[in-house]
């Protein structure tokens, strides 16, 4: 699992694994894979996620919807429900919260020193499968 790094692959060979064969989150620049051999892994062989600043298309939250394969605490992510509360950004962030049926109270402060602050949300599941009425207001 590769977090906003940009590996450079060359007559490697993934068998037998018993999770994901090989993921890759965000790279941050070329993504070179060459003559890479994926053969009987227990999960999906070749993970790709791509952040798009420019991309709207309606299909790209249908395939993030299919695609909630990351672990917990991954490195390179930064964890909601750690104990720091307040984060200062200087460039950009990438936040991941995967849902844990432990109740936790997750609070983070962003301050970003003489700039504003803009959040995306790739992936935004806020409903229970069985309550058709979370956001209905009376």
């Amino acid at each position: 699992l590769a977090v906003r790094r940009s590996p450079s692959l060359d007559h490697v060979n993934i068998t037998n694994s018993s999770m994901h064969a090989l993921q890759v989150l965000i790279p941050h620049g070329n993504l070179i894979i060459n003559k890479l051999n994926v053969t009987h892994n227990r999960g999906r062989g070749i993970t790709l996620w791509l952040s798009n600043p420019h991309g709207t298309s309606e299909v790209s939250g249908a395939v993030l919807a299919k695609m909630n394969i990351i672990p917990y605490d991954v490195r390179g992510l930064l964890n909601m429900c750690a104990v720091q509360k307040k984060f200062t950004i200087a460039n950009r962030i990438i936040m991941f919260y995967k849902y844990d049926s432990y109740p936790v109270d997750c609070v983070k402060t962003f301050v970003s020193p003489g700039r504003n602050i803009l959040f995306r949300f790739l992936l935004v599941s806020l409903f229970l499968r069985f309550s058709p009425d979370l956001f209905i207001v009376d």
